[in-house]
């Protein structure tokens, strides 16, 4: 069985749900079609002032 890898960028259309978690500074946001996005937060809040 081949697995099959798709990456996207950008913001999902039509978000259905959104998620954070403050341990791992992860962004999860659903989407109508069952696509899930993460979006990791920890380099940028490093930097952060």
């Amino acid at each position: 069985m081949l697995k099959k890898r798709t990456f996207r960028h950008g913001f999902p259309f039509a978000p259905t749900a959104i998620a954070w978690d403050p341990i791992q500074k992860l962004l999860a946001i659903g989407d109508k079609g069952g696509n899930l996005r993460l979006y990791p937060f920890h380099s940028y809040l490093m930097f952060r002032r």
